[in-house]
């Protein structure tokens, strides 16, 4: 696994992995291999603000395939994390492509996105990275309908939720918002080990 996360970022986003990177990305793929006998649970991974945290989901990402999705509070830094993976990838080991709900605003398009997405093969070589906020998909029916598809199809490979401290100190409305991902999201992650496909980050 750890030769396997080396490899992965080194070929898909042309960095070289510190350690403490390898050891994160080897143990959250462990987590998802049966005879490894590691509990697949939720990671909570804590750096410095340009710590390298972004490395490690992007290229577990990359290494699970499908799509991944990152809850984000902040619609700037979604923005730019979606330029950093698009100006960074090297397309070497299959098609890598992000995007922003939260900047899709016509119906047509979000349609558009949803029907390319859920056309996916489940063995797509393909890594696509969508980012949102909270409320992008709890009051936008296309994007909710989206995620339970993508579940349902077990296409959604990673979950992740960045700057989950940020949560707790945006207010009332903002909490509540976040709260209100647990039906739409949240609560379908929790399912027996044995048949769980997507990973918490």
């Amino acid at each position: 696994c750890r030769a396997m996360a080396t490899e992965a970022m080194e070929t898909g986003f042309r960095k070289v992995p510190h350690s403490w990177q390898t050891d994160a990305i080897s143990h959250i793929v462990k987590m998802t291999l049966p005879r490894s006998h590691s509990c697949c649970a939720p990671i909570m991974c804590v750096r410095s603000t340009g710590g390298g945290k972004s490395a490690v989901r992007d290229t577990v990402a990359h290494i699970f395939g499908g799509i991944s999705l990152t809850i984000s509070p902040l619609l700037s830094l979604a923005a730019d994390q979606v330029g950093k993976i698009q100006s960074g990838a090297r397309q070497a080991g299959g098609a890598i492509v992000a995007k922003h709900l939260d900047e899709i605003r016509s119906s047509e398009a979000q349609e558009a996105l949803s029907r390319q997405l859920l056309a996916l093969p489940a063995t797509t070589d393909a890594t696509v990275y969508l980012f949102a906020s909270p409320q992008a998909i709890v009051d936008n029916k296309i994007w909710k309908a989206l995620i339970h598809s993508l579940l349902d199809r077990e296409l959604l490979r990673l979950v992740c939720v960045d700057e989950a401290h940020l949560f707790a100190k945006f207010g009332l409305y903002f909490r509540t918002e976040f709260y209100r991902l647990k039906p739409v999201l949240f609560r379908r992650l929790i399912v027996p080990s044995s048949s769980q496909h997507t990973t918490m980050l």
